[in-house]
C-alpha cells in the first residue's frame, strides 16, 4: 500500500508523517501544496524526529504537482484547505486525523509544539495503519 501525506510546505508535518510511516514498514511520499522542490525539513521537525530515533535529515520536499500522477493507494492531508488543493490537481484525500480534526501548523513555532504535533501524527499513523 503507497501512501502519500500532503501539507503545505512538505518540510515539517507531511515530512514528519512519511517519516514515521516508513519508520513502520509503510510505502509512503509525501509532497506539499507550496512546497519548493528540495528544501530540507525544519530543523525542529528534524529534532522532534530524531527524539524517538527517526531520521529526517535526508528528507527533501517536493511540490504536490510533481507527484499527484503517481499511483497512490491513499492521500492524506492535514487540513480541509489541503484536500481542496488535492482536488484541484485530481486527486482524491482526506484528513489523517481519524476524527477529522485538522492538523495544525508547527512551522515557526517552539519544538514543543513540534513535539505535539510529532505524537498527534504518530497516533494518526498509528490508528490508521495499525
Amino acid at each position: 500500500m503507497a501512501i502519500l501525506f500532503v501539507c503545505t510546505g512538505n518540510i515539517c508535518r507531511s515530512a514528519m508523517a512519511e517519516a514515521i510511516a516508513r519508520d513502520r514498514g509503510i510505502e509512503a511520499g509525501s509532497a506539499g501544496t507550496w512546497a519548493i522542490d528540495g528544501n530540507r525539513a525544519t530543523a525542529d521537525a528534524t529534532t522532534a524526529l530524531a527524539e524517538i530515533d527517526i531520521d529526517l535529515t535526508k528528507h527533501r520536499a517536493q511540490p504536490l504537482a510533481d507527484v499527484i500522477a503517481d499511483e497512490w493507494d491513499a492521500i492524506y492531508a492535514m487540513t480541509p484547505e489541503h484536500i481542496e488543493e488535492i482536488a484541484r490537481v485530481g486527486g482524491h484525500a482526506e484528513l489523517l486525523h481519524p476524527l477529522g480534526v485538522p492538523i495544525e501548523d508547527p512551522y515557526g513555532l517552539p519544538l514543543d509544539v513540534y513535539r505535539r504535533i510529532r505524537d498527534e501524527i504518530r497516533d494518526a499513523v498509528n490508528e490508521r495503519f495499525g
